[in-house]
């Protein structure tokens, strides 16, 4: 409207820990236009200090950013269409911000007008395209995510020998690689990983590369299977990469809480580790829960989230503490971490601005696709740009290594991913042409203080 721009910001229904206790609210919407209700819960308590913050600091030509937070308990495709069709009638948004998985509700939106900034991860690109300029995503599409993986490998794994095994009589030998897939038919997010796994085996194979072993692994989104049957997977996984050969795994999604790594150890089987980064398997936590022999030294991953610094000198956390300096940390992680919202909140306050007094989605296209490409100037921050016919922001990434002994900013414990170089970033075509492991220098390299596995306990994931 002439002064409004209204905007939906799409969560999961769900009980947090938080400074205040348990928090469960119940499905509906909270409106962050009105005073807060004493009960508020901490999700609402934080998009409602973002709120605050990016209307103060981005220029929306004399209209407010106005948003509800709606909490979704149905998931179905029925449910989700349905609610789609409530709140075109309840709230008529300009936009739809989100982290999580739900088709049916943006195709709604989106066959409406409505415009979407979703932060979910190995979304194809063939989903933004289908509803051009009205389908956005702070993280990259899947297939540009591939793309840079398997450029990593083809460039600094691929016709190397064996540089950082822990089995003995390995390390200068040519490598065999092994793939570790999620299972497509395991539920939650299976089929979507599965179809990342699947393009980067496609590239790595193009490029000269071979798979001795592509074994389905159970993740932790998976339903149906007992926790035996998991482990017996693990545990059959591992035994026939060892008797394969294989110096090289190639873990490509699908995040575990140290199965996979528990299992080779037991095995006394050490390979090479090289992992892709799922805004999960990139925290320090989830290292942390690794078997420590199995990993140290000898585990690679490449991610696309920036480096970053204890959570007290967040981006995020410290948005919300000028908009409310009494904002406990412990709820501020809730939302910064895993799912995103500051970068979800930017993307879409950018697009706001660069489109100009005119706002529409033909206007926010043409003022995104303006954003010259170019490099990241800074570890801390993600290069961010739209190429032709592209929806997505991040445009590079950076590899890390795992050391168990490693502190971690802000970490109560030992281990973190050490950032070669202080964390520089690569675009998707421009990883040096060196072994992954040449640029590793432990008495200097800095651990990542980006972390993950208190973000998924707390929502209850």
């Amino acid at each position: 409207t002439a002064d409004e721009i209204r905007v939906i910001y799409f969560f999961y229904q769900g009980c947090r820990s938080s400074s205040r206790g348990r928090e469960c609210p119940a499905e509906g919407f909270v409106d962050l236009g009105k005073p807060p209700a004493d009960d508020e819960d901490v999700i609402s308590r934080g998009a409602r200090r973002l709120q605050a913050y990016f209307n103060d600091r981005f220029q929306t030509y004399g209209r407010r950013v106005h948003f509800w937070v709606w909490y979704e308990g149905d998931f179905t495709a029925e449910g989700l269409r349905a609610h789609a069709l409530e709140h075109l009638k309840l709230i008529d948004p300009f936009a739809v911000v989100h982290g999580i998985t739900a088709t049916e509700y943006t195709e709604v939106m989106a066959r409406r007008g409505v415009l979407t900034f979703n932060s979910a991860v190995g979304t194809p690109a063939a989903f933004f395209r289908k509803y051009p300029k009205l389908m956005w995503s702070y993280l990259p599409s899947m297939e540009l995510h591939a793309r840079s993986y398997s450029s990593m490998i083809c460039k600094q794994v691929v016709g190397r020998p064996v540089a950082f095994s822990g089995n003995a009589g390995d390390n200068g030998k040519p490598r065999v690689l092994g793939m570790l897939r999620p299972d497509p038919d395991a539920g939650g997010y299976g089929p979507e990983l599965s179809n990342f796994a699947d393009r980067v085996r496609a590239e790595v194979e193009a490029c000269g590369g071979s798979f001795a072993v592509v074994a389905n692994t159970p993740n932790g989104g998976q339903v149906g299977t007992t926790e035996n049957e998991k482990e017996a997977q693990f545990t059959q996984n591992m035994a026939e990469m060892s008797q394969k050969g294989v110096t090289t795994l190639i873990w490509a999604w699908g995040f575990d809480l140290g199965r996979n790594s528990s299992a080779a150890a037991r095995q006394g089987y050490f390979p090479e580790w090289i992992l892709s980064g799922d805004n999960i398997m990139d925290g320090y936590d989830l290292g942390q829960v690794q078997d420590q022999q199995e990993f140290d030294g000898h585990a690679w991953i490449q991610t696309v989230q920036a480096r970053s610094p204890a959570f007290s000198q967040d981006l995020c956390y410290s948005a919300m503490l000028e908009a409310d300096p009494d904002t406990p940390e412990e709820d501020a992680a809730l939302l910064c971490r895993l799912h995103l919202a500051y970068e979800a909140f930017r993307q879409l306050f950018v697009g706001i601005q660069v489109a100009g007094p005119k706002l529409g989605p033909a206007t926010i296209d043409k003022g995104y696709h303006a954003i010259p490409p170019g490099p990241s100037q800074t570890p801390f921050v993600p290069a961010c740009y739209y190429e032709p016919g592209d929806y997505t922001c991040i445009k590079d990434a950076t590899a890390m290594y795992w050391d168990r002994n490693g502190q971690a900013p802000g970490a109560q414990s030992p281990g973190c991913w050490r950032m070669p170089d202080d964390g520089k970033r690569y675009t998707w075509d421009e990883w040096p042409e060196q072994d992954i492991s040449a640029r590793r220098r432990p008495d200097r390299d800095p651990c990542n203080g980006y972390s993950s596995l208190s973000v998924n306990v707390n929502a209850g994931v």
